[in-house]
């Protein structure tokens, strides 16, 4: 079973497999990190942060770090899905040939397992690399000032933990390798079929009703409620990932029935074909928007404020959105292939037709930020009024964080799609080339 399954990994192509082991050996490393902030003492004989040494301040850098984790973790879904329809086929076959399906489905377990176990367990060197360059320091009075980008704490710093997170990242990952095989246990053949599949239901909304219900008890100032506005918060990034499809279907129906440009017919045609798919892919755009837009707003509170830790943690927290945008980039970028790789005749047709280059690519940009766009508004939007509403804040200060953080976001996501349409250029001109009109 291990044999055929390491051959099947070997099949999905070393990239894959590095894709995955990258994502799970970074949410890995974020969750140590989180791990050591909550297991760090109050009493602690250690330089780090204020807001990290603050026991009423730390439960939020926590949550932050578990927020950073969405990135990540949305790739690896993409990462797993990436050339679905060829490992469909595979694992079809292997239901013809007598595989049952508690077979079938353990083989596409082991076959994610092993690189995301690979990249769990290195998950502990990406803590030790986080903690090197922004851990703690032995504590010395002169020098507070240089403690301020100290946030991973060392004297709490995990060890039997270590192995409790790795091995549920581990666990985390065999699950979503078990469950993307789940296509083609019921029927071997169910891969050759094209069937008709409901259109994504807006069961977010919920989440927000919940999310605006609980709101009033997180602008109280009830201290034993200190928790709520970290359950708002998780609410709606929450609901801003289970929206995405349906988001991605909605958008996507209106340009059809209002454009007559041929990129912008192909991309509506393509997120109505799939909409789980591109809302999957530009979710985390949504949880990068809301975190970016409560930056803003945090730096237009505390600008001016004694204590430069915060404008500190500001420009850290800036920093890992920038990373996550990478991230986010790279999770469009595996969607972009997927797509080629599972339409690529239908790509070959369309440049055999005479459909120029530029018109597939501008297709695949349209693709992305159709979603992503409106994702990040709405998302950068509703982060910028948070906290200067929380803070009691004046309003053309609120004013300002949103049309800051709206333009800062949707500027930097129009441009991390660029670059994912740029990167999976090869993989377009492969999939254009009239080879693959070839029947299989």
């Amino acid at each position: 079973m291990f044999a055929l399954a390491w051959t099947m990994a070997r099949a999905g192509g070393w990239a894959r497999s590095a894709l995955l082991a990258g994502c799970t050996a970074a949410v890995s490393g974020l969750l140590l990190v989180a791990v050591a902030l909550i297991f760090i003492s109050d009493s602690a004989d250690e330089q780090v942060a204020s807001f990290v040494r603050d026991g009423g301040t730390r439960g939020g850098v926590v949550f932050a770090v578990l927020l950073l984790t969405l990135p990540p973790l949305l790739l690896l879904d993409q990462a797993v899905r990436l050339g679905s329809a060829h490992r469909g086929r595979r694992l079809a076959a292997l239901r013809v040939a007598g595989a049952t399906p508690s077979e079938v489905r353990r083989l596409g377990a082991i076959e994610v397992g092993i690189p995301t176990s690979v990249g769990a367990v290195l998950g502990i060197g990406v803590f030790a690399v986080l903690r090197g360059l922004l851990g703690g320091r032995e504590y010395d009075p002169e020098t507070l000032d240089g403690s301020n980008f100290a946030v991973v704490p060392t004297s709490g710093a995990p060890s039997l933990w270590q192995v409790a997170v790795v091995a549920v990242v581990a666990v985390v990952g065999t699950f979503v390798g078990w469950w993307a095989s789940r296509a083609v246990v019921n029927s071997p053949l169910g891969v050759t079929r094209r069937r008709s599949q409901r259109p994504p239901r807006p069961w977010g909304f919920v989440l927000l009703l919940l999310a605006a219900a609980l709101t009033p008890t997180a602008l109280s100032v009830n201290h034993d409620t200190d928790f709520v506005p970290f359950v708002v918060i998780a609410l709606i990034v929450l609901a801003l990932v289970v929206l995405a499809p349906w988001v991605a279907y909605v958008i996507a129906k209106r340009l059809a029935r209002r454009t007559d440009r041929p990129a912008s017919l192909l991309a509506a045609q393509r997120i109505i074909a799939e909409p789980g798919a591109a809302g999957r892919a530009a979710a985390a755009i949504g949880g990068i928007g809301l975190v970016s837009g409560g930056v803003v707003g945090f730096i237009l509170d505390v600008r001016g404020n004694e204590d430069s830790s915060y404008m500190a943690g500001a420009i850290l927290v800036a920093i890992s959105l920038l990373v996550g945008l990478l991230v986010a980039a790279g999770s469009m970028a595996v969607h972009s292939v997927e797509s080629l790789l599972d339409r690529r005749r239908e790509v070959a047709f369309l440049a055999a037709s005479g459909m120029l280059e530029s018109e597939l690519e501008l297709a695949a940009r349209r693709e992305i930020t159709m979603v992503a766009l409106p994702l990040a508004s709405v998302g950068s939007a509703l982060g910028a009024a948070t906290l200067p509403v929380i803070g009691g804040g004046p309003l053309a200060e609120s004013i300002v964080a949103i049309v800051l953080g709206v333009g800062i976001t949707v500027t930097l996501v129009w441009l991390a799609s660029a670059f994912a349409v740029r990167a999976v250029r090869p993989w377009a001109r492969r999939a254009a080339s009239p080879l693959n009109l070839r029947t299989e």
